[in-house]
């Protein structure tokens, strides 16, 4: 088995032996590959990139000074415009101003892919540099800048679409950097207009809440409670007052009534003269016991009745009850006490009995008058102790009503007081919440005024173009050269490849090749060493078939060479150019 596997392990000189033996593939495979290469990177249509350089440059004015209302990221601002530029829209007009895909649109390729063929062809780069982040200090990676590049076969389109994309991009970045700041600003305003409405209602709403409950507002405790021990001692001082007056009162109707109105009056003989309302009263009385016995045509009765009516006429219409009463009472008790001596046929007993009666009929007919309806006598007073003491009384009952009007009061304001105190704890409640949401309102009021004041400073700052920006730093340039393909990496990678494909093809062959060519061949067959070797003679013939083979390859290399160089001076640099080029660089 040893010897087996060691009879398969071909040694470098196997190989060469195998690649002399089949040269014709190994230098037919190789020159095949080499042309394919040399073909492909000759016919391969050049690729020109035209790039423009951007800057993104930092506002004018410092940040502490003026806030931009645009805080997002360079990198995805430039992702959401790239969006907005790529649209279908923009990049068919671009289409159609360029004349761009003249066969696929012939064809009646989609849109869609023709749209998909040139955002390949677009190319966004972004260019970071290490900087010092200004919140936290440490070193990040920043944007500072970006490309824009396009690719396409003619050098002039690939600059003038490149410029074109270049606009869109400058344009879109101020549109939307200015409409931002303008969404924030008109956001703001239309919150500072709703706030400040909000502020309106709230601040009449808590006028009108105090104006309601002014008494009873917390910082009116202290007032109020001040008030009402003033209203108290107030009040103490009136209920004195009118005890006071209400005892003297007394004391001067108890004199008062001791004293006659009248000035005592004597006639020439010394008796002393009633005065008209008493003569009125005992005249009144005489007349209703004297009708009760006699008729009215009596000559006294009618005098009675004259001089009854001429003392109304002095003093007026008496209240007579009293008197009625006394006397009711005087004749009733004689009534009983002639009954006790006389029978009740008598006509003492009888006319007492009448006269009685009588009595009994006008005090009732008296009582039934209301008192406030009786009338009462006008009393002329001449007697000046009576009238000092009327005065007093008259005084005292003034200045009485006026104290009881003052305790009156002095109790409603009391209860007002208290009521007020008794009400702050719950009108302290909703005056603090009115209070605590106007604050809050006025707040936030103040809060956005400032923001919108700022949204509009960036709003400007923004419009004069003096915040971030975009500057392009390089415009597209006409490429001089194309990007791709790389030839001469094609045409080496082909000649490598050539060469490894002509190795592997030749021993591919060998392999699949079943023929005896070596003594270890037979060997490997026949398990047996042979006992001699002979070595191969060629004939004329072959010698000369090598000959032309030889001939034939050498001629296909120097054709192969000249195709290699005249691709080189036509497709990458003409041959005078890189001549002085390698001169140059290897010092020659």
């Amino acid at each position: 088995m040893v010897q087996a596997m060691d009879y398969n392990v071909k040694t470098l000189a196997d190989y060469l032996v195998i690649l002399d033996r089949r040269k014709a593939w190994l230098f037919g495979t190789a020159a095949v590959i080499l042309f394919v290469s040399f073909t492909v990177a000759f016919v391969l249509p050049p690729v020109f990139q035209s790039t423009a350089t951007i800057l993104i440059e930092q506002q004018e004015i410092p940040t502490e000074l003026v806030q931009s209302t645009v805080t997002s990221y360079a990198d995805q601002r430039l992702q959401v415009i790239s969006q907005r530029v790529m649209t279908r829209s923009n990049l068919m007009n671009i289409v159609q101003k360029y004349n761009l895909f003249t066969r696929d649109r012939e064809r009646g390729v989609p849109l869609e892919a023709i749209i998909d063929k040139m955002r390949e062809k677009i190319k966004m780069e972004m260019v970071s540099a290490d900087v010092i982040d200004p919140r936290s200090g440490r070193p990040t990676q920043a944007t500072i800048a970006f490309t824009i590049s396009y690719q396409d076969a003619n050098a002039g389109v690939a600059q003038s679409i490149a410029n074109e994309l270049t606009s869109l991009y400058l344009n879109e970045n101020l549109n939307t950097r200015n409409r931002q700041a303008a969404e924030a600003s008109d956001f703001l305003s239309d919150e500072v207009k709703r706030v400040g409405v909000l502020v309106s209602e709230l601040e009449a709403k808590l006028a009108e809440f105090k104006e309601q409950n002014v008494g009873s507002l917390p910082e009116m405790v202290q007032l109020n409670q001040q008030l009402m021990d003033r209203t108290e001692r107030e009040l103490t001082e009136a209920e004195r007052q009118v005890q006071s007056l209400k005892e003297r009162k007394i004391y001067l109707t108890s004199e008062l009534a001791g004293l006659n109105p009248y000035s005592t009056l004597y006639s020439n003989e010394g008796e002393r003269m009633l005065s008209p309302v008493d003569r009125l009263k005992m005249l009144q009385t005489k007349y209703i016991s004297m009708a009760a016995v006699y008729g009215n045509d009596l000559p006294d009765l009618v005098k009675l009745r004259k001089e009854i009516a001429a003392l109304k006429a002095e003093v007026g219409t008496v209240d007579t009850t009293s008197e009625l009463e006394a006397k009711l009472q005087s004749r009733n008790a004689e009534y009983l006490s002639a009954r006790e001596k006389y029978s009740e046929d008598h006509p003492f007993v009888l006319r007492l009995a009448k006269e009685v009666q009588s009595l009994q009929e006008e005090v009732h007919k008296s009582a039934t008058v209301p008192v406030e309806e009786r009338e009462t006598p006008t009393i002329t007073a001449d007697n000046p102790a009576y009238l000092q003491v009327q005065a007093q009384l008259d005084s005292n009952d003034s200045e009485l009503r006026a104290t009881q009007e003052k305790v009156k009061q002095l109790t409603a304001k009391l209860a007002l007081y208290e009521g007020r105190i008794m009400d702050t704890p719950q009108v302290e409640r909703t005056y603090r919440q009115l209070s605590r949401d106007y604050e809050n309102a006025q707040v936030k009021y103040r809060e956005l005024r400032a923001k919108e004041m700022q949204a509009q400073l960036s709003q400007t700052l923004e419009t004069e173009k003096k915040g971030e920006r975009f500057t392009m730093i390089e415009p597209p340039q006409l490429p001089e050269k194309p990007i791709k393909p790389n030839r001469l990496a094609l045409m080496f990678l082909g000649l490598v490849f050539s060469i490894g494909g002509g190795l592997g093809v030749s021993i591919l062959r060998d392999n699949m090749d079943n023929a005896v060519f070596s003594s270890t061949d037979i060997l490997r067959i026949t398990k047996t060493a042979p006992l001699a070797t002979v070595s191969y003679i060629p004939v004329a013939d072959e010698l000369a078939q090598q000959s032309l083979v030889w001939r034939k390859v050498v001629i296909a290399g120097i054709a192969a060479l000249i195709l290699g160089v005249v691709i080189v001076h036509f497709a990458i640099k003409p041959l005078d150019v890189l001549w002085f080029v390698m001169a140059r660089r290897f010092g020659f």
